[in-house]
């Protein structure tokens, strides 16, 4: 797996000891497009208008299929993976 540990020091048991994935491993499993049945396929493209952060899903350059605008980019990276995992998108080959 392509993740480093976190400890927080606060003299607790190991437990505590959470895997933390990096940013680049987190793009590398969002796809760059999805399939769709009798469609064409939703590109992933990843923009900014300098106060939010915008990962989305478009068809044809222009008809969104799904968009998580956030402060950070790191939380709307962290979002679409939520989502492709409910929306069933997301494989477990990605994690490999």
């Amino acid at each position: 797996m392509d993740y480093t540990y976190i400890t927080q020091n606060y003299h607790c048991p190991a437990s505590n000891t959470i895997p933390s994935w990096s940013f680049n491993r987190l793009l590398e499993l969002i796809p760059k497009s999805l399939e769709q049945t009798n469609r064409p396929n939703a590109d992933l493209e990843i923009s900014s208008d300098r106060m939010y952060w915008f990962v989305t899903y478009e068809e044809l350059g222009y008809d969104v299929k799904h968009q998580e605008m956030k402060k950070d980019l790191f939380d709307a990276v962290i979002s679409t993976i939520e989502w492709l995992i409910r929306e069933k998108y997301f494989y477990k080959e990605y994690l490999k």
